[in-house]
Order: structure tokens, then sequence, then C-alpha cells
């Protein structure tokens, strides 16, 4: 795992969202959880209606955004957003399935995980190693992770790399 510090401009992203229990039905990384059928869906509409998203930066990225909420911990609910960036939110016709996020900008912490790494238990990890190692304090808002040409899918996670965006308190 590879760490460092940034500063980002906001994100406009578009794509689909959850709310619930991701992992009610199964744990992990899984295709069969309700992250894993959001994945599917989002990819799905992808492949029919791309068209409908013009105003796309970078189809080759795509985004995994984790929306934390007051109860989130006590019971395991959150939102979670798959989707793209997108230049000109505002002047965009959007169809009716599809959902707007603006992610913050702001100072992150972003870690690199590679291969095994990222189907590890890493998120546990945040608050009682990684985050203290680098002397920050996460804001428990959201978090993101982006998934560029270096993430080869769930096939070749051994050749995969995947970056965590974690936001930090000032």
């Amino acid at each position: 795992m590879k760490a460092r510090l940034v500063e980002m401009p906001a994100l406009w992203l578009v794509g689909f969202d959850f709310f619930g229990d991701p992992f009610r039905s199964h744990g992990g990384w899984s295709a069969e959880n309700e992250i894993g059928r959001l994945w599917q869906r989002w990819m799905n509409y992808l492949e029919t209606a791309p068209s409908s998203l013009d105003a796309v930066k970078e189809m080759a990225v795509m985004y995994e955004v984790h929306i934390y909420h007051p109860e989130t911990l006590q019971t395991g609910e959150l939102e979670v957003f798959t989707g793209v960036e997108v230049a000109q939110v505002q002047v965009m016709e959007l169809p009716l399935e599809v959902v707007v996020k603006r992610v913050p900008g702001g100072r992150y912490a972003v870690f690199t995980l590679t291969g095994e790494e990222i189907v590890s238990d890493w998120l546990w990890q945040l608050d009682t190693e990684w985050l203290p190692a680098l002397g920050v304090q996460r804001l428990a808002t959201h978090s993101f992770q982006r998934y560029d040409a270096r993430f080869k899918g769930m096939d070749r996670i051994a050749e995969s790399e995947l970056d965590v965006y974690i936001p930090l308190a000032s």
C-alpha cells in the first residue's frame, strides 16, 4: 500500500446509487451483494445508453462513492454510488434513472492498493493504522474509489491497482 496527501477540486459525477446495507445478502467483494449488483446495473446501462452521457470526461475512469450517514455505524446502512465524472452537469439533460453527485474538493489521503490488498479488510486499517501513520484524521462523511486502467477486473485482481480517497479533517 502506497499513501500520499493531495488537494483536489470538486468532482461532478453521474451514475446510479443504492441506500441500505450493501452486504446484507453477501459480504466482501462479490457480484452477489448490493455493490456488485449496482456495478452490474451501471455497466449494463452504459452499454445500452452511452449517447445520453455526452459530457463524460473519461469513460475509462469509474468511481465508487460511499456516503456515510449518522446511522451508518449502528445499522451498516450507507449510500453507495457508482458512476463517471462529467464536465458540465448543470447544462446536461440526464435520463430519469441517472443521479448526480458532487464530491467535495479539499484535502484527501490517497491509498493505492495492489493485488490482494484490494479485496482485503483494508477499510478497518484506515483509522487504526494508515491515517495515524500519516498524522491525519478522516472526515467521516464519505470516501471514494477511483477505478482506472490499472484495475484489471475481479478476475485479474492480482494484477490490479486501485486508489482509495479519504477526505481529511481540517
